[in-house]
């Protein structure tokens, strides 16, 4: 049992690494990023365009891996 779940671990965490460059490269040819507010403090602009739903990846890497 203990092994069947290091395995499913082990499996999940390697496509994790192997699909989150993957993800983030579509998610800026997509122009999908983070949008920062007028308002926001001037140190929050270097964020601006930096992909999200990073958790899509672990969701769907835990899914596959079960």
């Amino acid at each position: 049992m203990i092994a069947k779940v290091l395995v499913t671990f082990i499996v999940a965490f390697l496509i994790t690494l192997a699909a989150t460059p993957l993800f983030i490269s579509y998610m800026k040819k997509k122009q999908f990023g983070q949008q920062i507010r007028d308002d926001s403090p001037a140190r929050h602009t270097t964020k601006a365009g930096t992909p999200t739903m990073g958790g899509v990846v672990f969701l769907g890497a835990a899914a596959l891996a079960v």
